[in-house]
C-alpha cells in the first residue's frame, strides 16, 4: 500500500527566524525618557499632597486637643489650661486658678502632654498670646470671653492653612483658613 501525501507550498516555505533576546537601546532610552517626564510632572503634586496631609494632621490634632481640654474641664469641674511650648508640645493641666500656669509634666494635675511633631508648621492666634495658653472654665467656657482662633500654617503663605476656632461657649470647629474672613497665615 502506498501512502500519498500532498505537499503544499506553505509547508515548503521557511519562515524567517527573528531573534528577540532583548530591547534595543532606542527602546530603553524612550522608556526612560517617558518615566522621567512622568516623574517630573507628578513630583510637585506629591509634594503638595504631603504638605496638605501634614497640615491637616496637625489641625486635627489641635482640634481634638482643644475638645479634650474642654471635656476634661466639664467632667472634673475644674479650670483646664492649654499651654503651647516652643518645642511643639501642648500641655493640658487642671488648675484651681485660671491664671496659674501648668506645672511640670510629672505633676498629677498635668494630665496630657501632646507632641505636635514637625516644628516647621506655625501655630498662631491674633487674639491671645498662645505662649501663655488659654483656659476653659469648669463649665467648659473659654475664660476671658470672646472667641479664639488657632491657625496652623506652613511655608506656603496666606492661602494654605487650617483654623481651630473656639467660640465663647468653648466649642471648637475646624475649618480651612480660606473659609474664614479674619484669619490668615503670615
Amino acid at each position: 500500500m502506498f501512502k500519498c501525501s500532498v505537499i503544499t507550498r506553505n509547508r515548503l516555505r521557511r519562515r524567517p527566524v527573528r531573534s528577540s533576546h532583548g530591547f534595543t537601546i532606542i527602546e530603553l532610552m524612550i522608556t526612560v525618557f517617558i518615566l522621567l517626564v512622568t516623574a517630573a510632572v507628578a513630583l510637585p503634586s506629591f509634594s503638595q499632597f504631603q504638605k496638605d496631609s501634614r497640615l491637616d494632621s496637625l489641625a486635627q490634632s489641635l482640634n481634638s486637643t482643644v475638645r479634650l481640654a474642654r471635656s476634661e474641664a466639664i467632667s472634673k469641674n475644674a479650670f483646664v489650661r492649654v499651654e503651647f511650648a516652643s518645642d511643639s508640645t501642648v500641655t493640658l493641666c487642671r488648675r484651681n486658678d485660671s491664671n496659674a500656669s501648668c506645672p511640670a509634666a510629672s505633676d498629677p494635675d498635668t494630665f496630657r502632654v501632646i507632641d505636635l511633631g514637625d516644628d516647621s508648621v506655625e501655630i498662631e492666634s491674633p487674639d491671645v498670646n498662645l505662649a501663655n495658653g488659654f483656659v476653659f472654665s469648669s463649665r467648659g467656657r473659654l475664660v476671658g470671653g470672646g472667641s479664639l482662633d488657632i491657625g496652623s500654617c506652613d511655608d506656603r503663605g496666606a492661602d494654605h492653612g487650617m483654623v481651630v476656632r473656639i467660640n465663647p461657649v468653648g466649642r471648637a470647629n475646624l475649618r480651612e483658613i480660606s473659609q474664614t474672613a479674619d484669619a490668615q497665615c503670615s
